[in-house]
């Protein structure tokens, strides 16, 4: 989760790719309202580029992990500060 966002913030697209499973549910509601999203890697990398794209710096500060695993599947929840 940590190189996740450290990949984010330093833009580095493949890094962040990598990190994710083949399909993800993205759920930023928190922030943005709506549903959570399904989506692809490259959907994730392409919206964060985009949103990102007019900030000169950006620096992520996470915490109070709460990581499930089960078999070959995991979900992460992280708490977020912008």
């Amino acid at each position: 989760v940590v190189r996740f966002f450290v990949a984010t913030d330093r833009r580095d697209w493949g890094s962040v790719e990598a990190c994710l499973a083949e399909m993800v549910i993205l759920d930023m509601t928190s922030m943005t309202e709506g549903e959570p999203l399904h989506l692809k890697p490259d959907d994730v990398v392409a919206g964060f580029a985009r949103t990102l794209e007019p900030i000169d710096q950006v620096h992520h500060q996470v915490g109070n992990f709460q990581i499930d695993v089960t078999g070959d599947r995991a979900t992460a929840f992280c708490g977020l500060s912008l």
